[in-house]
């Protein structure tokens, strides 16, 4: 068949000439344009992420949050051996069948074995807007562990720990994000590995 009665598509390198590929160049600014598009008008919008990318909760962006939870502040330290201990131990531990490492990781780099089964995927610990969570936004990081996260497959576990043992949670995966932060490369201590 002669390429003189075909149509001719937009990706057709057949002809390998200057027009073919300035035409190409063409179809594909017009995908990126309409890309960007989409992009900037989900983000605008308040869309969750469609990727298969690591998230942050879609809470961390809104200033909105239930009376019961404005101002809670976290009553451990970071620094604090025995909660550190404590909030370990409940990390590991299965509540309502899963345990915080199943999707956040042994270290907290958001790749536990079920990572690659959640969409979008788990966030690391050490991500900059997650730890300026644990610091700044300590009453969402507690409303997102104790109700679970909307359109996302983070569960609650408010109901099967106390507040207690929710704060040391919450502690010890900020001392994860806070030891990836300083050496990325290191294995956190006291994680299973």
């Amino acid at each position: 068949m002669s390429g003189r009665g075909r149509s001719r598509g937009p990706l057709d390198f057949a002809r390998g000439d200057r027009r073919g590929r300035a035409e190409v160049r063409g179809f594909l600014r017009h995908l990126s344009r309409r890309a960007l598009l989409g992009l900037g008008l989900a983000a605008l919008l308040g869309c969750p992420p469609n990727t298969r990318e690591q998230s942050l909760p879609p809470g961390l962006t809104t200033r909105s949050l239930p009376a019961a939870y404005e101002g809670r502040k976290n009553p451990f330290s970071p620094d604090d051996a025995g909660v550190l201990e404590e909030g370990r131990l409940l990390y590991f531990t299965p509540h309502q069948g899963l345990s915080c490492a199943v999707c956040h990781g042994n270290d907290g780099r958001g790749r536990g074995p079920m990572w690659t089964y959640i969409e979008p995927y788990p966030p690391s610990f050490a991500d900059d807007a997650l730890l300026d969570a644990f610091r700044e936004r300590q009453d969402h990081v507690f409303r997102w562990v104790a109700d679970g996260l909307d359109r996302m497959p983070m569960p609650g576990f408010g109901q099967v720990m106390t507040e207690d043992d929710l704060w040391k949670v919450i502690t010890y995966a900020w001392h994860l994000g806070l030891q990836l932060e300083r050496n990325p490369d290191a294995k956190p201590s006291g994680g299973r590995q």
